[in-house]
């Protein structure tokens, strides 16, 4: 299968980066993309006059290709992203910055992946509500955002597309769209482009930690109070999706998750509470954070300032203890930065946590790899698999 991408100059777009990227996670389709230079009669695009009168430019080797990809920055008249006309299909990218901060080329695989998606289905399903899946139609346009940075099938089109008889070649066609949209979603998620990849190299492991019980993994979670749901989610369902994702089975060991609520009433100042009855007796801290960092501890002998926050104490007393007898620590943080009005009365204080947030995520840059999320479904999956695959490689059976 043959794909023009015809870049419009004014996108200013790599072209070169953008077909070895395209063509590198892609094995039943041949991308080909290069620049052109479009003489605009109209100042919108209008369909179908627009699109007549492109097609009609076209060389025979366009023609006979599957489909052509026309990005530009000139608006439709309707506001419309694209509206396909015969093997033609002009995207507008115009007003780009308003709608996110992520790169264009980005867009141009999203928009790449979401169309060939539609060719899967022998019907026209599209969300007129952004609901972050490829077929979402994007009536409001700024869930573009969201939609990059999923870059996913939603529960209910996976099940349909499930139940599509789908051909040997578009077996192979979706294959290469998983590959594509994991690498959107990736990049998306660090706020990258899609041409920077890195390759990690496996950490060489000199001494294997020791489970505090045998074939037992403790984890605890760690958040501020901004993130009720997701700590909910992961405290009531994580020990079962384990278990019923078969993680338990491959790394050997079973996981037992804990968090504040285990503690009783009692004296005390709560932290210190939290540390000596959980924290220090985990084999895993997993701490998450979204728009907050959390209420500052105190040293009870000073009155002084101990930590930035609760969550700050707990995670920092697993990566700042390098022996192999401290809890490991993981964390995850929510992709997607606040956006409160700024005629909104409580602004400069969420603007305040989200400035602590990003210096305390800065200042532990190098001490963790940590992960971004964009949902608490995405978050469990991503806590389930990590947890199965640190716990195989970095603790004795």
């Amino acid at each position: 299968m043959r794909i023009n991408l015809i870049i419009d100059k004014g996108l200013n777009i790599d072209f070169t980066k953008l077909e070895f990227c395209l063509n590198k996670y892609s094995k039943s389709i041949e991308f080909k993309v290069y620049e052109n230079q479009f003489q605009w009669k109209e100042e919108y695009i209008v369909y179908p006059r627009t699109h007549i009168e492109i097609f009609d430019t076209l060389s025979q080797k366009e023609l006979n290709s599957y489909i052509n990809f026309l990005f530009t920055d000139v608006q439709y008249i309707n506001n419309f992203f694209y509206e396909g006309y015969e093997n033609l299909v002009p995207f507008s990218l115009f007003g780009w910055d308003y709608l996110t901060n992520l790169p264009i080329e980005n867009g141009v695989l999203f928009f790449t992946v979401s169309y060939l998606a539609r060719l899967l289905e022998n019907a026209e399903n599209r969300h007129y509500e952004n609901i972050g899946c490829v077929y979402d139609f994007l009536g409001d346009k700024r869930g573009i955002d969201d939609a990059m940075r999923q870059a996913s099938f939603c529960k209910n089109c996976l099940e349909r597309l499930n139940q599509e008889v789908l051909t040997e070649n578009d077996e192979k066609l979706l294959d290469d769209l998983k590959t594509l949209m994991n690498l959107l979603s990736t990049s998306s998620k660090w706020n990258k482009s899609i041409y920077e990849q890195t390759e990690r190299k496996p950490k060489k492991m000199l001494f294997k930690r020791k489970a505090i019980i045998k074939k037992e993994i403790n984890v605890v979670i760690a958040s501020p109070g901004d993130l009720i749901e997701e700590r909910e989610l992961l405290i009531d369902k994580l020990e079962r999706k384990f278990r019923t994702d078969k993680h338990e089975e491959m790394c050997k060991h079973r996981l037992k998750v804990h968090g504040w609520e285990d503690l009783a009433s009692q004296n005390g100042y709560p932290q210190d509470v939290i540390n000596e009855r959980i924290i220090h007796n985990m084999d895993i801290v997993l701490a998450i954070f979204k728009h907050k960092l959390g209420s500052p501890t105190i040293n009870q002998e000073t009155g002084r300032e101990r930590y930035p926050s609760g969550t700050a104490e707990e995670i920092l007393y697993a990566i700042d203890n390098k022996n192999t007898d401290s809890p490991l620590g993981m964390i995850y943080f929510y992709s997607k930065p606040p956006s409160p009005s700024f005629e909104a009365e409580n602004y400069n204080k969420l603007k305040s946590e989200w400035d602590r947030l990003k210096a305390f995520k800065q200042s532990i840059g190098n001490k963790v790899i940590y992960k971004p999320f964009t949902s608490k479904e995405e978050l469990i999956e991503l806590a389930s698999r990590d947890l199965m695959i640190n716990i195989s490689e970095l603790y004795e059976l």
